[in-house]
């Protein structure tokens, strides 16, 4: 009995200690690929600082989106400051392109959306590095088609009538 126990407990803890070290590496990988992203994306625009220099690109940082945290996508959001003064308009399909000129990366990228909030820039970048990002993009294409198809405005409720 106390050998059943004993082989039970260690499987227990192999499964326990294997789902944590699971999701420890998928942070690690994750935080990987952002900081690399990260250096190519620094180094690709620094040369624009004097073109652009309403755009204060050393103020670029990434943050990894609370939706898709440590699930083995790689969505980064990046945010930029501009100055007060300028606003940008480049869509996210001219800055997909964009970056997929400029970086020197082993997959391309894909920017999901991009907005200025005040004087901040914000894109949201899908690295396309793996197939979990991958699936990611394919389902949210998915949504937007759904999305795209449904009747504009929510739906109001109907009250029954009293006879």
């Amino acid at each position: 009995m106390q050998i059943v126990i004993g082989v039970l407990a260690a499987i227990l803890l192999l499964g326990i200690g294997g789902g944590i070290g699971h999701h420890y590496w998928l942070i690690h990988r994750q935080r990987q690929q952002q900081q690399l992203l990260d250096q190519q994306l620094r180094a690709a625009l620094l040369p624009w600082q004097a073109k652009y220099p309403f755009i204060k690109f050393a103020s670029l940082s990434s943050t990894v989106p609370v939706s898709i945290w440590h699930r083995d996508v790689l969505l980064f959001e990046y945010q930029v400051a501009v100055t007060p003064t300028h606003s940008l308009t480049i869509t996210a399909a001219e800055l997909t392109a964009l970056l997929n000129q400029i970086l020197k990366l082993p997959a391309p990228v894909h920017v999901t959306e991009c907005w200025q909030l005040q004087q901040s820039f914000h894109f949201d970048v899908a690295y396309l590095a793996n197939q979990a990002t991958i699936r990611y993009m394919h389902d949210m294409d998915r949504i937007k088609v759904a999305d795209q198809s449904a009747p504009p405005g929510p739906a109001k409720p109907t009250t029954p009538k009293k006879s």
